[in-house]
């Protein structure tokens, strides 16, 4: 072999050039499972796209030839393989483009297994048919049985070996494992093998039906609403302060005992009438000091017995005050002259009393 080129150059003698390829070759060497990376994504709108439909693929591969060693070929618009082959099923997904590693590599990327069909690599021939393990997510044991897991873009779906399912919000997990936002990550919702729900986030918030002890939860850690079918009860409980509103209407109702109760001040308000009613014993009680007031009249009215009864003074007080039908003015102690009958039948004058004008009675 001539060592000198036409330009002059001379080819050092330890260089030896193999011979090429064969095309017998070249298609036998396609028809054998290659793996490599995929270093670049052409979607469908790029000058380069062959299909214009789907999203097609670089890939890297390391090739062993027999004659002339390893060397790395390029697969240009790799088409993914679609698992349904149906014009009214399919599924889409895309891959991850390789980083140069600054040394003439590739890393980082998505590794897959591709086949070209007929072996022939050219006009967008070879087909990616799946992937590599080449993942973050936590490896399995014997002991963990049978298990699915999905992780794309930091979406983990997860079955395990008792059937309980898992589906997980993380945020965009990079390929070093990494979480794009850490204090979003955590969002989950889990059915576990007895049939329980449970939607949960990072900060103890969770929904949960529980269908062994029949209740369906609404908590936050501290606080909670719980409907409970087995006891027929709904328990509501806050830390903090609890509000009711409503624009309408709004009942309250028991076919039981009802019990309203507070450890501090209690206040019932209405901007029209309010009623109070019991179909048997009514009792007001108070530790302290009890008033009632009103604009306008005030009726007390019992089927039987009515007493007011004070431990010091009791006092009635009006502008015109009438006990019974209310016509004869009540004596007050003064000095107006009556005239009565003695004991002997006489006519007697006496100094005793003073009618008043504000206290009448009656029979």
């Amino acid at each position: 072999m001539n060592n000198i080129l036409g330009d002059g150059s001379v080819i050092p003698s330890n260089f030896q050039q193999g011979p090429a390829m064969s095309a017998v070759d070249q298609v036998a060497m396609n028809r054998v499972l290659h793996i490599g990376m995929v270093i670049n994504v052409i979607y469908p709108e790029n000058s380069r796209s062959i299909s214009k439909q789907m999203i097609e693929y670089d890939v890297a591969v390391t090739n062993m030839d027999r004659d002339n060693g390893l060397n790395v070929s390029t697969y240009r618009n790799c088409k993914l393989s679609d698992r349904f082959g149906a014009p009214n099923n399919s599924e889409v997904f895309t891959l991850v483009p390789g980083e140069t590693d600054g040394k003439g590599g590739y890393k980082n990327g998505s590794i897959v297994v591709l086949e070209c069909l007929g072996g022939n690599s050219d006009s967008g021939m070879a087909i990616i048919i799946g992937g590599l393990f080449n993942s973050v997510v936590a490896k399995y044991a014997e002991a963990d049985g049978q298990v699915y897991e999905f992780l794309f873009n930091g979406i983990r779906q997860k079955i395990n070996k008792d059937g309980e399912w898992l589906l997980q919000f993380n945020s965009y997990i990079d390929t070093s494992g990494k979480k794009a936002n850490e204090k979003a990550a955590g969002t989950s919702l889990f059915i576990d093998k007895d049939g329980r729900f449970k939607l949960s986030d990072n900060l103890g918030q969770f929904f949960q039906l529980d269908r062994e002890a029949k209740t369906a939860t609404w908590s936050n850690g501290a606080d909670s609403i719980v409907i409970d079918q087995g006891n027929k009860k709904i328990t509501m409980t806050s830390s903090g302060e609890m509000a009711q509103s409503s624009q309408k209407a709004m009942s309250l109702s028991s076919q039981d005992a009802l019990n309203v109760s507070s450890q501090q001040d209690t206040s019932v308000k209405s901007g029209a009438n309010l009623n109070l009613e019991s179909k048997s014993n009514f009792s007001q009680k108070s530790g302290a000091a009890w008033q009632v007031k009103a604009t306008g009249d005030v009726q007390v009215q019992a089927g039987g017995n009515v007493m007011i009864q004070g431990g010091a003074q009791a006092q009635l007080q009006a502008a015109i005050t009438m006990l019974g039908a209310g016509s004869v003015p009540v004596a007050a102690v003064g000095v107006s002259m009556v005239l009565g009958v003695g004991n002997l039948g006489l006519p007697v004058v006496s100094q005793i009393l003073t009618g008043s004008s504000t206290v009448l009675v009656g029979t």
